[in-house]
């Protein structure tokens, strides 16, 4: 039993469109991202805006933890390798 009976299928987000969300980011940020926001959505290759939304979260959260202490370009850096290898690692069942 489904808590809701509708079911909804949404298309993914195209790439320039997870670019806008990400350059929107950018600009709440108090710092440069060290990469373009285009190149930033082509490197996480398709994702879903809850995706999205879960990089921002977790550059910003790196961003606090280091209490300012790394730059933001290197955060960014670092967690665009590791979406990316995420995203090409086999699944496990």
């Amino acid at each position: 039993w489904r808590r809701f009976q509708l079911r909804l299928e949404l298309p993914a987000p195209t790439q320039a469109k997870i670019a806008r969300y990400l350059k929107n980011f950018a600009k709440q940020m108090d710092e440069p991202l060290g990469s373009d926001p285009t190149a930033i959505a082509r490197s996480l290759g398709r994702i879903s805006y809850a995706e999205a939304e879960e990089f921002c979260s977790d550059v910003r959260r790196r961003q606090v933890l280091s209490m300012h202490e790394i730059p933001l370009k290197a955060i960014v850096a670092r967690q665009m390798k590791i979406w990316k290898d995420r995203a090409h690692r086999p699944e496990t069942t």
